[in-house]
């Protein structure tokens, strides 16, 4: 398993980085879905907004295991900014969300959105990628 996850780490899959690492067992046995439990949703970020920015304000809050940033061209004048960031674990991604939501980007007037990502329709694993902004998708 190690042998897969160090070649696929950072390869490129249907336009998407795939990124790979061990964690551990989650206690309860979740395992695998705990995970996706810890993603952080961020939104009213400004377009300049890159990766490195959100390690960088979400690392006080704890161990980042991946941070993305998703631009969503509405018009050729708004874009909608957008990120997620997976913390190490529940406790952390918690202290971010009670940290971080309604403070303004650096650099920015408007106050971010931070909250706990919310599962995809249909998605066995209960991620979500950069859904979380209003008119929430995977609600009925």
């Amino acid at each position: 398993a190690a042998l897969a996850m160090q070649g696929m780490d950072g390869q490129e899959l249907e336009g998407q980085r795939i990124g790979c690492a061990l964690r551990p067992a989650a206690a309860g046995g979740e395992g695998f879905t705990s995970m996706f439990k810890c993603n952080v949703w961020v939104g009213n970020l400004p377009p300049h907004t890159t990766e490195a920015d959100l390690r960088a304000i979400f690392g006080s809050f704890g161990m980042i295991s991946s941070a993305k940033v998703f631009n969503e061209r509405v018009s050729t004048v708004n874009a909608t900014v957008a990120g997620l960031v997976n913390f190490s674990t529940m406790e952390e991604a918690s202290a971010a969300i009670a940290g971080m939501s309604g403070v303004a980007f650096p650099g920015s007037d408007k106050p971010m959105i931070v909250k706990f990502a919310e599962g995809r329709r249909g998605s066995s694993a209960g991620g979500e990628i950069g859904r979380g902004r209003r008119g929430e998708r995977g609600k009925s």
